[in-house]
């Protein structure tokens, strides 16, 4: 499938601005409770960044000349592709900036804080850029504003999720990040309840081709049942402050990840014509 990589890109970017989201948010609800979570969070840290270079190295494999990518950003300001690429590597080099804080400066809390929020407000307009690029009036099908919820879904379920297993495998998990991370994961969930409200009649409305290529692939569903609904029923344990075992949350994780990319997936395949690799 041609689209891979480009799916990969958008799930491993995305996850890593939801995990860098999460960073920012948890000293705000948990206050001087923050240091419970030291372990956790010095690891999450130093994570974003790997994360940002996969999603980076995997978009170079859909370049026809990955020499020549340099010419993308020839219209930025003009080209949300060219307003991609600036934003990708922005967001790679603040979360290098977050990880050698977090791996040679973990005393630095002032420091670490401001990268923190400059790496998760920088990928939270990335998330937006790479939605955009899909914009297309000449693709009807994708021209709609509920698919720009697509990567806050992937970024906040797969962000808190991250987030939750490094946290249970540093055995550091009070009930009030608990409670934070999973409701963000079902905040993303949300989104997705809305985005489909409106996404489903609109695209039955402009293609009854396309609408069937999406609901009537057993993936989809398979996605909403499993992809989904595993990570809500995880996420629901956790916004009650309960704390799921680490096979159950490890496997959330998994299948939260592999719907992300199934999801993706749908989304060009429906519209491009193209056999899923799936």
């Amino acid at each position: 499938m041609n689209e891979l990589p480009l799916i990969l890109f958008g799930v491993l970017s995305q996850a890593a601005a939801g995990l860098a989201l999460v960073l920012a948010l948890l000293p705000l609800v948990l206050r001087d409770r923050a240091a419970d979570l030291a372990g956790a969070t010095r690891l999450a840290g130093r994570l974003v960044f790997p994360f940002a270079v996969l999603a980076v190295l995997a978009s170079f494999f859909h370049l026809g000349d990955p020499l020549g990518g340099f010419r993308a950003l020839s219209h930025v300001g003009g080209s949300w592709m060219s307003n991609e690429v600036v934003l990708a590597a922005l967001f790679t080099a603040v979360a290098a900036a977050l990880f050698c804080l977090h791996q040679w400066q973990p005393a630095s809390a002032g420091a670490i804080r401001a990268a923190t929020w400059a790496t998760a407000l920088v990928g939270l307009v990335l998330v937006f850029a790479t939605g955009m690029i899909y914009q297309l009036p000449t693709r009807p099908e994708w021209y709609h504003w509920s698919n720009l919820l697509a990567g806050y879904v992937t970024a906040l379920l797969l962000g808190a999720l991250l987030m939750a297993l490094l946290a249970l495998w540093k055995a550091e998990a009070p009930a009030s990040a608990a409670r934070l991370l999973g409701a963000v994961a079902l905040a993303g969930a949300g989104l997705l309840a809305v985005s489909l409200i409106f996404y489903a009649p609109y695209l039955t409305g402009v293609s009854a081709v396309t609408a069937e290529a999406v609901f009537g692939n057993l993936l989809f569903w398979a996605r909403l049942a499993v992809g989904i609904g595993l990570p809500v029923y995880t996420a629901a344990q956790m916004a009650r402050g309960q704390q799921p075992g680490r096979a159950v949350l490890s496997l959330a994780l998994v299948v939260a990840f592999a719907g992300e990319i199934v999801a993706r997936g749908i989304f060009y395949t429906s519209v491009l014509d193209q056999v899923p690799f799936f």
